[in-house]
């Protein structure tokens, strides 16, 4: 090791030296000088670790291929930060080259276990050699930059990506290291892309980050599904919640920085400028949504858990239809609030398949609630919009299941309740001049009416005779008849009050 170590201090020797004569060749020699030093390093560590006794000599081995790697990607970082002879930008790449090389012969050998103490620092030093160049040398254009972000993206895709892939099996470590600093890279990058300064490490950051977290999450829940139906268990919530909880603050912090640039440079400027940021930030809170109930659905089939996990589903999703909704008035905004009302909804249909949960109302009334506090909300700041398409939705999600249910034997607290619940829609609907309340309260009132005096109706059909009810209704028909133009007007009048209703 001595005369390598010798041979590269000769080389910053001779590239030192300031005679103008003899600078092109001294350069030349001086490179040539320390890439010869690297590479046999380079070759004589991987022959030594590649051919120990991984028994006895498995911590030496580890330790020098990680050593080995570390200080090729510290020789990678010098090189882009100060560019001076022999320090060049292709001697850097040489030594990442070489550590490439070393650390594939290391994984391949299995000479490092676990393999991230050789792919985390040349992944890091690629990413923090291309950070330093970019700040020590300013890019006229934007070629420069996006050479940067593609090998600043190679680097983290070489640091998180080999973790998160195979983090289903083994310890919980892995996993959890590869969620926690994918999770932080994503976040960091959202929060940092509208910097210029750092616009070439920000979506690179971003979207290795947040493809880490969705691996991981997906490595540890796909063995857990398939347990069914003698699982999953509460592990499914461990790994599913934060993962959708990550990509849900990413895609917040993506729509929040960008609303705020747009503020603050002008209406239309930053939103336009960061347009394609402010799209993926609504896709990947859409994607949690939609991940976080294909995940829960497909569990479903797992018996002790399968009534708390609808319920909890619906009243997640109808809160979140209502924060949206409050939140964020867009068009994009509006889409994520319905998504998430309708991801309730599919919670409900399928736990339905399950028979969870055995009382309806659990998860009907969240959902109406939360249908009809955004139709509320439209209904305050839109003078022009109509009841029965913002309430009506929500009214029926709140009393057409209950009534479905009546038809047949109910318990005592919903017979009461619906009706109490139907009388104070039809009062509302009155009073504030709504249209869709009063009429489906009106029409759940009579059918509720109807289902509960059924079995005395049919109790005095059969106490008479056919005959005397075949009267009873010529009777009704001829006293009609009778006034029959008086009846027409009044259905109109009556009409044309229901239609002037909002």
């Amino acid at each position: 090791m001595f005369p390598l170590a010798a041979a590269a201090a000769g080389a910053f020797l001779i590239g030192a030296r300031t005679d103008p004569a003899t600078l092109r060749p001294r350069t030349i020699a001086s490179i040539t000088l320390l890439v010869l030093a690297l590479a046999t390093v380079t070759t004589a560590e991987i022959a030594a670790f590649t051919g120990a006794d991984m028994t006895d000599d498995a911590a030496v081995t580890a330790v020098r291929a990680s050593v080995l790697v570390l200080a090729l990607g510290v020789v990678h970082v010098l090189a882009a930060w100060r560019l001076r002879v022999p320090l060049t930008m292709a001697v850097g790449w040489v030594a990442a080259g070489l550590a490439g090389f070393a650390l594939m012969s290391a994984v391949g050998t299995q000479a490092t276990e676990p393999f991230e103490f050789v792919t985390v620092p040349l992944g890091l030093a690629i990413v923090v050699g291309q950070v330093l160049a970019g700040r020590a040398r300013s890019a006229d254009t934007e070629a420069p930059v996006a050479v940067r972000a593609r090998w600043i993206t190679a680097g983290l895709a070489l640091a998180l990506l080999p973790g998160a892939v195979v983090g289903g099996t083994g310890d919980l470590l892995r996993p959890v290291l590869a969620l926690t600093f994918g999770g932080a890279f994503a976040v960091s990058g959202a929060l940092l892309l509208v910097r210029p300064r750092w616009a070439s490490l920000a979506w690179p950051a971003l979207g290795v980050g947040a493809l880490t977290v969705v691996l991981t999450a997906a490595s540890r829940i796909q063995p857990l599904l398939e347990l069914a139906p003698n699982g999953p268990d509460t592990r499914l919530e461990a790994w599913l919640l934060p993962s959708a909880l990550i990509l849900a603050a990413v895609g917040t912090g993506l729509v929040t920085v960008t609303r705020r640039t747009d503020e603050g440079t002008g209406p239309g400027r930053g939103e336009a400028t960061y347009a394609p940021a402010l799209r993926l930030g609504y896709v990947l809170l859409v994607l949690a949504i939609v991940g976080v109930l294909a995940a829960e659905v497909a569990a479903l089939g797992y018996e002790p858990l399968a009534t708390i996990r609808v319920i909890l589903l619906v009243w997640t999703f109808s809160a979140l239809h209502l924060a949206a909704f409050w939140c964020d008035d867009s068009r994009l905004g509006r889409m994520v609030a319905w998504v998430a009302i309708g991801a309730g909804g599919g919670a409900v249909v399928a736990g339905s398949a399950y028979a969870a949960p055995a009382t309806v109302e659990i998860v009907s009334v969240p959902l109406a609630i939360a249908l009809l506090a955004t139709g509320w909300l439209h209904l305050d700041v839109t003078p022009a919009a109509r009841s029965r398409r913002w309430l009506a939705p929500g009214l029926l999600v709140l009393l057409v299941p209950s009534v479905l249910l009546d038809i047949t034997e109910s318990p005592l607290w919903r017979v009461v309740g619906l009706g109490l619940v139907a009388t104070v829609v039809i009062v509302v609907g009155a009073v504030r001049k709504l249209q869709a309340p009063f009429v489906i309260g009106a029409i759940v009132l009579m059918l509720h009416a109807v289902a509960q005096l059924w079995p005395w109706i049919s109790l005095a059909y059969g106490a008479v005779t056919w005959w005397l009810w075949l009267g009873v209704g010529g009777v009704i028909l001829i006293v009609l008849a009778a006034r029959y133009e008086q009846r027409i007007a009044n259905f109109k009048a009556i009409s044309m009050t229901i239609s002037a209703l909002r």
